[in-house]
């Protein structure tokens, strides 16, 4: 496997648009905590290619890790090397090893959703309502069944994909029910949102959930990545409910995804400083971003003397 020229391996996170990834910043923090910036450094790949091309690339320069985003968490799958049998029950890939050539296939977003819902409550028996039926919801649903939740309910547009989702992970008590009832999702002691609505640049300002539908005490999970609250979140706080943003599920999924990549486990006492250094890493990039905003709102505000 090559490297770069002052001998680092590489590890991309890959996809469109990844420009604002956090990713770097988390890795790349991580890796001078374990005393490894000598060996590893971890940069962007934005790209809009085929999977097959992207994939012929991870080859052909080297790359020892990757992190896909949608789409190629799935497109990628028929050209890489082994896929681990977690990632084949999800049908996503979003961690990607380089083994001397051989490409494994790795999924860590379940963990995410896991560990970081286990932060503020144990999972078990919990009744669980979840938004939505593409990919996002496939690990979400392993992670659910894995920490013994109960999926009572899945609200999507189209019911024959919440449907096939349901026959996937068998889930025999499941019911499925469309957006117009979206309001009693408020019935159930968690209720995660895995779709797009509210991301930013695209839905930035939908919610998937009616504000007076979320219940004081309840977990309100939103999958959308943002280094500011999205309106669910927003509305969840005002609600008094409990809220596990985004930004934790990129956290949680990350450190596993690290140890793939160092191509070793982390000691606990080595798995809490990752943990820290990482979200000082979001925590100084989303100070950043409200520098940032401050700098456009004197700029707008500023008056024209010309």
């Amino acid at each position: 496997m090559t490297t770069t020229e002052n001998k680092k391996q590489e590890c991309k996170v890959i996809g469109h648009p990844v420009i604002h990834s956090l990713s770097p910043a988390m890795h790349n923090a991580a890796y001078e905590a374990l005393g490894v910036e000598d060996q590893f450094v971890y940069s962007i790949m934005d790209t809009e290619e085929s999977a097959q091309k992207v994939i012929q690339k991870v080859r052909d320069l080297g790359f020892r890790g990757c992190a896909f985003t949608m789409p190629y968490k799935v497109d990628v799958i028929p050209f890489l090397d082994y896929v681990d049998e977690t990632a084949k029950k999800i049908g996503a890939v979003n961690t990607v090893v380089n083994n001397n050539g051989r490409l494994e296939g790795y999924n860590t977003d379940w963990l995410g959703v896991k560990y970081s819902l286990e932060k503020i409550t144990d999972l078990k028996g919990k009744k669980v309502a979840i938004i939505g039926a593409g990919g996002a919801a496939r690990a979400a649903i392993y992670a659910l069944r894995e920490a013994g939740a109960e999926i009572s309910v899945i609200f999507n547009r189209t019911p024959e994909n919440a449907q096939e989702l349901v026959n996937n992970f068998n889930l025999i008590n499941c019911e499925i029910k469309g957006l117009d009832e979206i309001k009693k999702a408020g019935d159930y002691e968690v209720a995660l949102n895995m779709t797009p609505l509210g991301m930013k640049g695209i839905h930035e300002n939908e919610t998937p959930l009616p504000k007076k539908a979320i219940k004081e005490g309840q977990i309100i999970f939103d999958v959308i990545y943002s280094l500011e609250d999205t309106r669910l979140i927003k509305e969840a706080k005002e609600q008094k409910a409990k809220t596990v943003p985004g930004t934790e599920m990129v956290l949680y999924q990350a450190i596993d995804q690290l140890e793939y990549h160092i191509g070793r486990k982390l000691t606990d006492e080595e798995r809490e400083k990752v943990e820290g250094v990482m979200r000082g890493a979001v925590d100084e990039a989303r100070e950043e971003r409200k520098r940032e905003t401050g700098r456009e709102v004197k700029k707008e505000t500023r008056p024209n003397v010309s």
